[in-house]
């Protein structure tokens, strides 16, 4: 996990998330990037869609095998961040 001083914070996002226990594993086979990560994007590094997260935020659309995944991923935690009322 990335973040420095804030990766407490960030670790927190994953009780938004229907699996917390897996909000921190990797949204595909060559990614880093979990679901918390995905959450901070929205949250905090104001993407604004699906598509920012994907291409310019975390960078998910690198590799042409992750993307279903990502792509996935994405829609979950948006769903759930809105089923939480914070996005």
């Amino acid at each position: 996990m990335r973040y420095g001083a804030e990766a407490d914070r960030v670790r927190g996002l994953a009780r938004l998330l229907p699996d917390p226990g897996s909000a921190l594993e990797p949204v595909a086979a060559h990614t880093s990037v979990s679901r918390v990560d995905i959450a901070h994007a929205f949250l905090h590094e104001g993407a604004l869609d699906a598509s920012d997260v994907m291409e310019r935020r975390l960078r998910l659309d690198a590799v042409d095998a992750d993307i279903p995944a990502a792509t996935d991923a994405v829609a979950q935690v948006r769903g759930a961040l809105a089923s939480a009322g914070v996005r």
